[in-house]
């Protein structure tokens, strides 16, 4: 239950901030940019394509702008659905860190050496934050957290303290934290939030949004700080750092890249596209894709058309799992205007992937990285073996 309301009130917020980014009209299109490239596999595959099933825990928070926040996740849902039933397939785990191995990490960490100081008690306003908290083999002193953070799952049992985009200054109080971490969510909240925490004598770290490669190292570190405990959090920083450059598709992937487009969706009618300067085009390039988006010439959000669909052309629709499911699945993501008519809706390849494991850019973000570059190494693959069957 308290997953479900998360989503919903995540969801929420992260449609207002979308379309507040989002200009009124859509933005001009290039035509035919990203038409020529494949750039978009998605989790709907190829038939014959393998689909990898993401576990069932939701992440609530999806947010595509002020990206930082989402946190946290399970293992994402991939559908690929070619024309033919889905069939549950685990992503290649390749370059994925494994939980044991996360945790035998942390454990190194915190024989270190370095301690909280005692008397330490937090209250983590997002899910990536308390992810990193986790990480970092703190949550021992996290008297409180936000309504999305579900992950790992030992954080659900946590005080609950509702949204941190509508925080309750008076419920956190209650919980007589030491410092308040949370991110840039916390600061377009109810006005004066911070500053009622502050004046309270509690200590507020709030994370900037970041939206490249390094935002997991810069969150984790700074985090680290701000606990006292600097070393533990560079050796975490280092290894998760590690994880993301091992995630790409690496030098042997000589083909043209496929062309991805982000599609964001939400009940209501929310219907948006995201191109340059976004979290999506980060994991997309990072994979060995381009950003259909961003190819097209779309800055930031667009609203969604079935003219901006036809001049882009993707090879892949890259949606999360709470849009998909608002629309009804791949049925439903099909039926809307001009989404049938790509290569990526003909072929019915889109990929899935759970909100905040895409967008959340926590610690475990080569874990999306490598979803949607085996995801793109399987669409290849049919694209190979349809052009030698058709010799």
């Amino acid at each position: 239950m308290r997953a479900a309301i998360a989503s919903l009130l995540v969801a929420l917020a992260i449609s207002n901030l979308a379309c507040a980014e989002s200009s009124p009209e859509p933005q001009s299109v290039v035509s035919g940019a990203g038409q020529s490239q494949p750039e978009q596999p998605t989790e709907t595959a190829q038939p014959a394509q393998p689909a990898s099933a993401t576990a069932d825990q939701q992440n609530r928070q999806a947010g595509q702008s002020k990206s930082e926040q989402q946190a946290v996740q399970a293992n994402p849902r991939q559908l690929a659905s070619q024309g033919q039933s889905e069939r549950s397939q685990q992503p290649s785990l390749a370059a994925q860190p494994s939980q044991a191995n996360s945790a035998a990490a942390s454990q190194e960490q915190a024989d270190a050496g370095q301690t909280v100081p005692e008397g330490t008690r937090i209250v983590s306003l997002f899910g990536d934050v308390t992810e990193i908290l986790y990480a970092l083999g703190v949550e021992d002193y996290i008297v409180g957290v936000d309504v999305s953070s579900v992950f790992p799952e030992a954080a659900q049992g946590l005080p609950d303290v509702g949204f941190a985009g509508a925080l309750n200054v008076e419920g956190v109080l209650a919980l007589n934290p030491s410092i308040v971490i949370g991110g840039s969510i916390v600061a377009p909240g109810p006005p004066g939030a911070v500053e009622q925490l502050e004046q309270a004598g509690v200590n507020v770290l709030i994370l900037p949004e970041l939206v490249g490669l390094d935002s997991p190292g810069v969150k984790i570190r700074a985090v680290g700080a701000a606990l006292g405990i600097p070393e533990r959090a560079e050796a975490l920083a280092q290894r998760v750092e590690s994880e993301i450059a091992a995630a790409g598709p690496g030098p042997d992937v000589d083909t043209e890249p496929l062309s991805v487009l982000f599609v964001y969706l939400r009940r209501g009618g929310i219907q948006l596209v995201s191109g340059a300067g976004r979290e999506a085009e980060t994991i997309i390039t990072a994979a060995g894709g381009v950003d259909a988006g961003a190819a097209a010439g779309i800055e930031g959000w667009q609203p969604l058309s079935p003219e901006a669909l036809l001049a882009i052309d993707p090879d892949i629709y890259l949606v999360m799992e709470l849009g998909y499911d608002a629309v009804g699945g791949l049925d439903g993501l099909l039926d809307i205007p001009g989404m049938s008519e790509t290569a990526a809706g003909r072929h019915q390849r889109v990929i899935v992937m759970e909100d905040i494991l895409l967008l959340g850019f926590g610690p475990r973000m080569a874990e999306s990285i490598v979803q949607l570059r085996d995801y793109m190494a399987e669409v290849r693959q049919s694209l190979q073996d349809a052009s030698t069957t058709d010799r």
